[in-house]
């Protein structure tokens, strides 16, 4: 990430702009790994890490300010 770099997912649209990884530090083409936020989901937003397509991490919900539950957000 860098900073003012931005993430996004359009729920009505389905268009989701995502990190995806390089296979190895001298190989850049894709990896197995993508990060970003699920645009099909219904209710408050979450971060994802999928690997090859599956789900393999998920955050806590997004309000749009903070993620909800995760200590000192606030």
């Amino acid at each position: 990430m860098l900073p003012k770099m931005k993430i996004s997912a359009n729920a009505r649209t389905g268009k989701k702009v995502q990190l995806t990884s390089w296979k190895n530090p001298s190989d850049p083409s894709i990896g197995s790994f993508s990060s970003g936020f699920d645009p099909l989901r219904i209710g408050l937003p979450q971060s994802f890490i999928w690997k090859d397509r599956s789900p393999y991490w998920r955050s806590a919900q997004w309000n749009g300010r903070i993620f909800i539950g995760v200590p000192n957000m606030d």
